[in-house]
């Protein structure tokens, strides 16, 4: 790299924004990997969403050691505010969000601010991630689900089409934005989600992007929550979860017919069956569950699941992911016959025994 574009990347401000919630066990490397990037044209914006154990005194201990730390504190929010939050106290022309039980390499942001200065008004850095502790990694270039560095304009919306469609692009974490893009004020943030926020504002940065540049590099440690599913089950959570991925399913769908003058039906609506027969059913089958806790997740489901399918043609529902909902009472199996009389499947209305 010349001379010049030596002296510019002292120039560009990156802001790296960290939502924080009870995460004293990871915080410290977190916070670390960020302070030890050999780019230091950096400020911190630690963001405490209401934290019930030590994060906040941990951030405040590397505040005093790092003047670029800046530490805001809120009552307990969620994810979007929290991000939100960071986001609107930032000066960086670039912003990176990092989630607080993760860490990044140490030349992540110089090699996002040399492909912006490289390849020159850029919108978005997208790099590759390592999921830990597996060691797997996943990278957009490298696996081959995209084949070009610099994405532009017609390519731009073919990813966007990606993020509609799969799951693949929908990570805010492994990517750098120009700062200006974030707009929480646009309708898409109508409903705060907690369950799939990287989605709500990945669809729309990437509505906005003109050019994107996409890393070889894998720069992020991604850290899988081992908790999985516990005892104490909230059953408004679950709930709460299947109706914001039902909002967002509807997002993409207005998304898609705003841009192509269509959407593809019976990929999105098996993406909410998946949800369903992925998530949903292992908490249907937790033994230790209450009874009445999964009767309230049936009884409130049916309601939201039978407005969402009514008008999908009965051939474009997987038929397996139909299946083992029938089978766990969500959906009344004696209602499948009269699929060819009926547009939708109809789901139960009264609950059965679980």
């Amino acid at each position: 790299m010349n001379s010049n574009i030596n002296k510019s990347k002292k120039t560009i401000l990156v802001s790296v924004v960290v939502p924080i919630y009870n995460s004293s066990s990871y915080l410290d490397k977190c916070i670390q990997s960020i302070i030890g990037q050999t780019y230091k044209n950096i400020e911190i914006i630690l963001v405490d969403d209401g934290s019930t154990d030590q994060s906040l005194a941990i951030a405040e201990k590397y505040k005093k050691q790092d003047s670029r730390i800046k530490i805001l504190k809120q009552k307990n929010s969620g994810g979007v505010i929290t991000r939100r939050n960071g986001i609107e106290h930032s000066k960086g022309e670039y912003v990176l969000i990092e989630d607080s039980d993760d860490w990044l390499e140490k030349d992540l942001v110089e090699k996002c601010v040399d492909a912006v200065l490289l390849f020159g008004d850029v919108d978005i850095v997208k790099f590759g991630y390592i999921l830990e502790p597996s060691g797997i990694t996943r990278n957009l270039l490298s696996d081959g689900v995209i084949d070009k560095e610099i994405l532009e304009n017609e390519e731009v919306d073919a990813l966007l089409n990606r993020i509609i469609y799969h799951t693949d692009c929908n990570q805010i974490w492994n990517e750098m934005v120009r700062r200006k893009l974030f707009d929480f004020n646009d309708r898409i943030f109508d409903k705060i989600v907690h369950k799939g926020e990287d989605l709500q504002i990945n669809l729309q940065l990437f509505q906005k992007a003109r050019k994107i540049v996409l890393l070889e590099n894998n720069l992020y440690h991604y850290l899988n929550n081992p908790n999985g599913i516990t005892n104490n089950i909230d059953v408004n959570k679950v709930v709460d979860n299947v109706r914001d991925n039902i909002y967002l399913n509807r997002v993409r769908e207005k998304i898609a017919v705003k841009k192509d003058g269509k959407v593809d039906e019976d990929v999105l609506v098996n993406k909410t069956l998946s949800l369903l027969s992925g998530k949903i059913i292992r908490i249907l089958g937790t033994s230790s569950t209450p009874k009445k806790d999964l009767l309230f997740i049936q009884k409130e489901l049916n309601a939201d699941l039978e407005n969402y399918l009514n008008g999908f043609n009965k051939t474009k529902l997987n038929q397996h992911l139909l299946n083992s909902l029938i089978s766990r009472n969500i959906i009344n199996g004696a209602y499948t016959k009269n699929l060819k009389y009926v547009p939708v499947c109809r789901l139960l209305r009264l609950i059965k025994k679980i």
